[in-house]
């Protein structure tokens, strides 16, 4: 029974390959959750697949907690959101992968969440993803051996809802809302009507796309761009528009397939990644969908020890989107 209340002491770590965010947190039987620590350390490549095992991530002792929950980019994951019609059967199961277009299971890490139970007249909504072995070792292998021991697994971008949901969420759970992941190399968007999911849809589109647009725009290097990005000393509103357009074109087709097949209106977008603190981002993505856009603080809601958030990381909280999620998630009932 005790094992079935899940980790009490959890550090979560969103591995990325601009940063590795991590959060460390407690939670009691009564009470609201202790963030004991959060901390952002430097990136780690998870490009050289197939030789897992070769680097390790050592913690520091605020950040050691008894277990883990892993987050990864999974820039090559499948993620489908699949139906069937009438209640999901054992049957189904089977089906997944030949929907998923997995021809060889040993390969991937499959599982799934049904968000809308069938009936006989209703159809079953299934998310379902999928992340080659390959990828889940290499991060695994970060932790071979001792505490934290490795408790879950999941898709940074997916991880991001589980966040939302226990933030802004809980005001538009009446309403259809949009959550933007906007990652280094790929983007996940999801649209939310009355907090179940409606659609996912995957982009092979992230900041470094942009990042390279304004380095050859430019002329500068990298961490000339990354600088000019962040603190907008420059209009780079033409620049990111250039690369955005084709992208907000898509957002406005998934929106508005949602919004006529369910009868709703969406009416917010919230968005993540580390891309959200540039104005000129925002401002291009709110123009296109003309929906009000907004970041929100994850850490929201739990209690916070003293210098738990290190001064250089306050206000800048919604970079942990990813790893509260998966604190979300590891907490629920399994």
């Amino acid at each position: 029974m005790r094992l079935k209340r899940g980790p009490s002491d959890l550090v979560a770590v969103d591995i990325a390959s601009t940063a590795v965010k991590v959060v460390r947190v407690k939670r009691v039987q009564a009470g609201a959750a202790t963030l004991v620590a959060a901390a952002v350390l430097p990136p780690i490549s998870m490009k050289e697949e197939g030789q897992p095992g070769e680097k390790k991530l050592t913690l520091a002792k605020n950040l050691m907690g008894k277990h883990l929950s892993l987050t990864v980019p999974g820039r090559n994951a499948i993620v489908k959101l699949l139906t069937f019609m009438g209640k999901m059967e054992d049957t189904s199961e089977s089906q997944i992968m030949q929907l998923m277009g997995i021809e060889k299971a040993e390969n991937y890490r499959i599982s799934y969440k049904i968000i809308t139970a069938g009936s006989a007249r209703t159809e079953s909504r299934v998310l379902t993803v999928a992340l080659p072995e390959v990828e889940a070792q290499t991060a695994l292998k970060l932790f071979p051996s001792g505490l934290p021991a490795p408790y879950s697994l999941e898709i940074s971008g997916l991880s991001t809802i589980s966040s939302y949901l226990h933030g802004p969420g809980v005001k538009h759970e009446a309403e259809a809302v949009g959550v933007v992941d906007f990652g280094a190399e790929s983007t996940f968007f999801v649209l939310l009507n009355k907090n179940a999911v409606s659609l996912v849809r995957k982009f092979d589109i992230g900041a470094n796309t942009i990042l390279t647009k304004v380095q050859k725009s430019l002329g500068v290097d990298h961490e000339t761009a990354l600088g000019i990005i962040s603190d907008g000393s420059f209009n780079l509103s033409q620049i990111i528009s250039e690369v955005m357009d084709p992208f907000v074109k898509q957002l406005i087709i998934s929106r508005d397939f949602v919004e006529r097949r369910e009868n709703c209106h969406v009416v917010h977008v919230y968005v993540t990644g580390g891309i959200t603190e540039s104005r000129d981002w925002i401002g291009e993505l709110h123009k296109g969908l003309s929906l009000p856009v907004d970041t929100w603080n994850p850490l929201d809601g739990l209690v916070i020890l003293p210098g738990a958030v290190p001064e250089n990381l306050k206000g800048h909280e919604s970079q942990f989107a990813a790893a509260m999620g998966a604190v979300h998630a590891s907490f629920e009932e399994p």
